[in-house]
């Protein structure tokens, strides 16, 4: 009436209005644990690596809550000015948490740990798997083999064996002690080992320190320095910090080594190797053999087999022990053929990477100090700041700043 009347001449007046619709928000996941663990060392202002303050795992306790899962909502309608209802845009829903260790509750939203021991989130799955803590390792505790991962909170002392399918953390010293692990090793205080026992890690190794120890990693390798050691790695090595260094003893990597300064000025030979290894080409043709002693059992297998396709019909040859024997053979020969060639793959990839091995030495390379490059070798006589690689010919080719 007032707006017929003129009342509200040259004024905005609200006359209907309608209601925006407020979108679902998305279901996310809320974790009880630390998810973002950095195993990495702090670079300290030198170069070198701080281990002494790394984060390493995360540890759990049995039916700890891991995690709740917070549904998406649908949101809330809207409406236009004449009342139609205007649907949201709702939520979306994330898939369920996939993994091992841990169990989802009634109300498919909590996850519960199923043990003690180290849990890891990463790329949407989650695991739990078994931590035993020690104080300490020695002789007298005999062999410690475990299916899972090993924090010591002391050191692995000499004469001590140690085995696991998981990762090894020693927040003391290694000793002249024998390690074989699945998983990847990390030293606090670094290996000592007198010329005694070994390290092997499937993945990767770091420590502070590798002082006469035969130290193997079928990953990278990383260090603040090397002395009088046998240092091998499939992948990389790294000798970090402006002081980082390798005296003496023979450091091989398959792609590159990195160090500051090789040998010293007591001419201390010190042999550093990157690329193909006798080892390697062993492990081909050993592969390669294999592969080719079961192609001539399959053949025989399939003459066999096809003899016997003619021979029976179906009925007669799902009864017939040899039948069975022969298909359940083939079966297992192409199977272990399918894993050669896989193996043999992965080790022809290793071998062409080899073609771009080098060795960095951003310091120091004192006299007596040896590189080979692809079986090729380059002697220091007292340089710095060099790179040495193969050509294109083949030959060695030495990269200076100076």
């Amino acid at each position: 009436a007032e707006l017929v009347e003129g009342s509200h001449i040259n004024q905005t007046v609200v006359v209907a209005e309608g209601k925006k619709p407020v979108d679902g928000s998305d279901g996310y996941y809320e974790f009880f644990f630390k998810t973002d663990i950095n195993r990495e060392p702090k670079i300290l202002d030198d170069g070198s690596l701080d281990y002494q303050n790394i984060e390493w795992f995360e540890q759990v306790v049995k039916d700890q809550k891991l995690a709740y899962y917070h549904s998406a909502t649908s949101g809330e309608e809207g409406c236009t000015v004449l009342g139609a209802n205007i649907q949201p845009k709702p939520g979306m829903q994330l898939p369920v948490i996939t993994g091992e260790g841990f169990r989802i509750d009634g109300d498919n939203k909590t996850y519960i740990s199923n043990m003690t021991g180290l849990v890891e989130y990463t790329k949407g799955r989650l695991v739990v798997t078994n931590l035993m803590v020690l104080d300490e390792i020695n002789s007298s505790m005999g062999n410690v083999v475990f299916d899972g991962s090993i924090s010591v909170r002391g050191n692995v002392q000499t004469g001590s064996y140690v085995s696991c399918t998981g990762d090894l953390y020693v927040s003391g010293a290694v000793e002249g002690a024998v390690i074989d692990v699945d998983g990847e090793i990390i030293i606090k205080q670094g290996i000592n080992a007198s010329r005694k026992g070994s390290v092997k890690s499937k993945k990767s190794i770091s420590a502070r320190f590798i002082e006469s120890a035969n130290v193997r990693a079928e990953g990278s390798i990383t260090v603040n320095y090397i002395l009088n050691s046998i240092v091998q790695s499939r992948s990389n090595i790294k000798v970090m910090g402006r002081k980082g260094s390798i005296i003496g003893g023979v450091t091989y990597a398959t792609k590159e080594i990195e160090v500051h300064q090789v040998g010293n000025d007591a001419f201390v030979k010190t042999l550093l190797k990157v690329g193909l290894d006798d080892e390697m080409v062993r492990e081909q043709v050993r592969i390669e053999k294999q592969i080719k002693e079961i192609d001539k059992n399959l053949e025989s297998l399939n003459l066999l087999f096809n003899q016997l396709n003619e021979t029976f019909t179906g009925r007669e040859r799902e009864s017939n022990d040899t039948y069975v024997k022969i298909e359940s053979a083939m079966f297992n020969k192409n199977k272990e053929k399918k894993e050669l060639l896989e193996a043999k793959a992965a080790i022809s990839k290793v071998i062409n990477q080899t073609l771009l091995s080098k060795v960095v030495i951003s310091g120091m390379a004192y006299e007596n100090s040896i590189v080979e490059v692809n079986g090729k070798r380059w002697a220091s006589k007292g340089v710095k700041d060099v790179t040495i690689k193969t050509s294109a010919d083949s030959t060695v080719k030495v990269e200076a700043k100076w």
